[in-house]
């Protein structure tokens, strides 16, 4: 799929990596991008969960968190041209998201 700026396209390929990434989304008849920041790659996830006993860490353990973008944190491209632009490809690239997607 084709976006804005060489920025933007690696968040879009780090997907489900640890740090940043971008994920496309679909909610109903929205179509939008989020931000998402990741302590651990979605693989290790599982692991985060099976923590021994003993072990002092926060409960519960933030492992990731995304929000809704409008516009590229980067070139400020308004997103949802993008996404108009390119409906199909944003919709593969959605579905192929899906597992990646944080809340409900």
């Amino acid at each position: 799929m084709k976006v804005c700026c060489d920025v933007f396209n690696e968040l879009v390929a780090d997907a489900g990596n640890r740090g940043y990434s971008v994920v496309a989304c679909v909610r109903g008849s929205y179509r939008f991008f989020c931000l998402q920041a990741r302590a651990c790659p979605k693989l290790d996830e599982p692991k985060m969960k099976n923590l021994p006993k003993g072990i002092d860490i926060p409960n519960p353990l933030t492992v990731g968190m995304q929000i809704g973008i409008q516009y590229c944190p980067f070139c400020g491209t308004k997103l949802a041209n993008i996404i108009a632009g390119s409906l199909n490809e944003f919709t593969r690239l959605a579905d192929s998201n899906k597992p990646l997607l944080l809340g409900p």
